[in-house]
């Protein structure tokens, strides 16, 4: 059921690196899910929380990236590249809302992509038991009970999210071929996106 995607796109391979250090683990869940039955909502929280950290850790490395590779540049962002160089931006809501204002990911391609990945960035923040990071926006939508807020519908939003960002990552801003030095992704679910870019 898994599938590999070559990866084109990050300014460190450490943080590559790390991903594919937390996409084993997330093979490794996702072989516990195929065996359960009965508690498999228990392995929904570490499979939700992994999948979105790692979707923030792709867009901690782009923006950095953005900052530091001024000789390089980045492609396809045109203009925006001046705007956004120099911001300091080190925060995952931060991002995603620079990512929506500046239209980085072509949001007309997945519909309300951006409001998908605002409301699991705060789903990913109950990994905080005690719930300190609740927006205020967000406040009401989502349950003070953690086992209904880790459930099947959030863990396939995270699959659909990682598997588009990293897709489209490699499609609009890759960096040049002698600097591929990151191990193909192994996303463990069934390709959402099997024909990407063509989404519709």
């Amino acid at each position: 059921m898994s599938f590999k995607i070559k990866v084109t796109f990050y300014n460190s391979f450490k943080i590559g690196d790390n991903v594919n250090y937390n996409l084993d683990i997330l093979n490794y869940l996702y072989e516990l899910l195929e065996q359960s039955s009965s508690k498999k909502d228990l392995l929904y929280k570490p499979i939700i929380v992994s999948n979105v950290s790692i979707i923030e850790a792709i867009l901690a490395d782009f923006f950095k990236r953005i900052n530091t590779n001024y000789v390089e540049g980045v492609p396809n962002l045109g203009e925006v590249f001046d705007s956004l160089r120099g911001k300091k931006i080190s925060d995952f809501r931060k991002y995603l809302i620079q990512a929506e204002k500046e239209d980085l990911f072509d949001q007309g391609s997945v519909s309300n992509l951006h409001e998908i990945l605002l409301y699991l960035q705060a789903v990913r923040n109950r990994v905080h038991i005690q719930d300190f990071y609740r927006h205020k926006e967000i406040q009401g939508k989502l349950s003070k009970n953690d086992k209904n807020v880790f459930i099947e519908k959030y863990k396939r939003s995270s699959e659909r999210c990682l598997e588009f960002l990293i897709k489209k990552m490699n499609e609009k801003y890759p960096r040049p071929e002698h600097t591929h030095h990151v191990d193909d992704h192994a996303l463990p679910w069934e390709e959402y996106f099997p024909n990407f870019p063509d989404l519709e």
